[in-house]
């Protein structure tokens, strides 16, 4: 009878352990978005770290849709870590935006936060679009589906009191839409992204030249949507653009590291160890991360923090009394 005991035991502990190796196929999926924005070079700057710092491949890049794209393949098991703006996972974990109707996914976990993203409005001299305002009756990309670019072109709109129906929008992805903006095929475009970005330099190229379009009179709006935050374009990356103003005011918010609550605490442990123990390595590997301070890390999160990333941030001192996850989600 002992032997029968111990031999269901084995098997479910030998099942347990295939149904991990399985799941992770030995490879832990980074969800990140289009080739041509900074969410690609990003994962790839996280894969690279986490390998050269295992003892095998340990991670490999996806490109996907986006930071929507990204939640929704979180929650189906196709990717374990992926970068997300803070806002649309928001709307996630509180099934609202796109998630409406839906129901909430509280298993989202957050790893930690990176660098702000800006919302860029980029207009063709030609257009003479100078406010959102002006943006009615022209043709506009707002982004493509399922990215959090094309969300937040939306609630810019709606904030500004700009209705679909009264512009000719569009939904490519943004390499399509700089091609088409160069060709002189759109008269504007909104591209969420942080600075500098090479796509908004290109965007200056067009005939006649461009200029990023202010982003203002939306305060009402920030009391509302407290992920979002002001910010400003330093335009000193873009001397091609026509601006005049070194900086444009502008909205944004925190691009962030996001899991589930079913990738086990072990590898997110050892994966936010890699990275906040060889910071400078990382922050080497590409523009957007060269202001990154650890100490800012676990600002502008808006899911809970996985037990993995919670047990390296006490350990490292990074969590300290003045918890924000906690003050948040009272978790």
């Amino acid at each position: 009878m002992k032997r029968i005991y111990y031999l269901f035991i084995f098997i479910i502990v030998l099942v347990g352990c295939s149904s991990y190796r399985i799941g992770f196929d030995k490879t832990l999926k980074i969800g990140t978005a289009s080739f041509s924005g900074a969410y690609y070079p990003t994962g790839g700057a996280l894969s690279k770290l986490i390998n050269d710092h295992s003892s095998e491949d340990f991670s490999k890049v996806i490109s996907t849709g986006g930071s929507a794209d990204n939640i929704n393949r979180l929650l189906k098991g196709k990717i374990h870590i992926a970068l997300a703006q803070a806002d649309r996972h928001y709307e996630a974990y509180y099934g609202m935006g796109e998630w409406k109707g839906k129901k909430p996914a509280k298993k989202l976990r957050s790893l930690f936060s990176l660098y702000p993203q800006t919302i860029n409005l980029i207009a063709a001299r030609v257009s003479g679009i100078k406010t959102i305002k002006d943006l009615k009756g022209r043709r506009v990309n707002l982004g493509n589906p399922g990215s959090g670019g094309r969300a937040n072109a939306k609630d810019v709109l709606k904030a500004a009191r700009v209705k679909l129906s009264e512009i000719s929008s569009h939904d490519y992805t943004i390499s399509i839409a700089s091609k088409k903006f160069l060709e002189g095929k759109l008269d504007a475009f909104f591209y969420t992204i942080g600075h500098p970005s090479l796509v908004i330099s290109e965007a200056s190229n067009v005939q006649g030249g461009a200029s990023v379009i202010p982003i203002t009179d939306v305060d009402t709006f920030l009391i509302k949507y407290p992920y979002y935050q002001s910010t400003l374009v330093p335009m000193k990356r873009y001397p091609s653009m026509l601006n005049s103003k070194e900086r444009v005011d502008s909205i944004g918010i925190q691009t962030t590291l996001l899991t589930t609550e079913d990738v086990p605490e072990g590898i997110i442990y050892k994966v936010v160890k890699i990275i906040f123990e060889n910071m400078e390595e990382f922050k080497s590997q590409h523009a957007v991360l060269r202001d990154l301070d650890p100490k800012e890390m676990l600002q502008g999160l808006t899911a809970p923090l996985h037990p993995g990333a919670e047990r390296y941030f006490r350990e490292s001192g990074l969590l300290n009394e003045f918890d924000p996850v906690k003050r948040i989600f009272g978790n």
